[in-house]
């Protein structure tokens, strides 16, 4: 059995510095295949190869709610209007649902925001199931609130996954810098 030991930051700096000089990601990434599909070979591609890692799906969103949102019913869709990012296409910003070309692995990560001392709950949905849940609970009248989860799904190509209030309340918007209610989410791995 090998021991491997920990090295130190001057370590790894010395290897990288001896490496040749001619060696670059340029010439390191010049002969990629598609492992996605046997035999092809992809064209170099301004992304370093990353669509190759892949499987050439570039899939990732990112949205956020640009105003207040009072009348926020149970079961009720939050429809994150302003999209930073739809790499795919995959987010629909008109029904604040995602749904994907590819099978696979993926991250969504959302935070809602709410003022004052109203309370409000959100679940993370795919194809009509719970995920995991979020609350934000201010507790007087100066205190807002944030509150945020992160999960890490099989989703299935063509299947939704939204946010959904699973209490009545508000959520606050903003579409200036402090964007504090988001929803974003992105494919780690292809897999069927």
């Amino acid at each position: 059995m090998v021991q491997l030991r920990p090295r130190s930051i001057e370590e790894l700096s010395i290897e990288s510095n001896s490496l040749d000089e001619d060696t670059n990601l340029e010439t390191l990434s010049e002969d990629t295949t598609d492992i996605s599909e046997p035999g092809a070979s992809t064209v170099k591609d301004p992304d370093n190869g990353l669509s190759t890692w892949y499987g050439g799906s570039k899939i990732a969103f990112s949205a956020f709610l640009s105003k207040r949102y009072d009348l926020l019913g149970k079961g009720q869709h939050v429809k994150f209007d302003k999209v930073l990012l739809n790499d795919g296409d995959g987010y629909e910003a008109v029904t604040g649902v995602f749904r994907t070309q590819t099978t696979g692995v993926y991250v969504f990560t959302y935070a809602i925001a709410q003022r004052n001392i109203n309370e409000v709950r959100v679940n993370l949905m795919y194809d009509g199931n719970i995920v995991n849940g979020a609350i934000a609970e201010g507790m007087h009248k100066y205190h807002d609130a944030q509150g945020t989860n992160t999960a890490i799904i099989h989703v299935v190509k063509g299947k939704p996954v939204w946010i959904e209030a699973a209490s009545r309340g508000a959520l606050e918007g903003n579409d200036g810098d402090g964007r504090y209610t988001t929803f974003s989410g992105f494919l780690l791995y292809a897999r069927n």
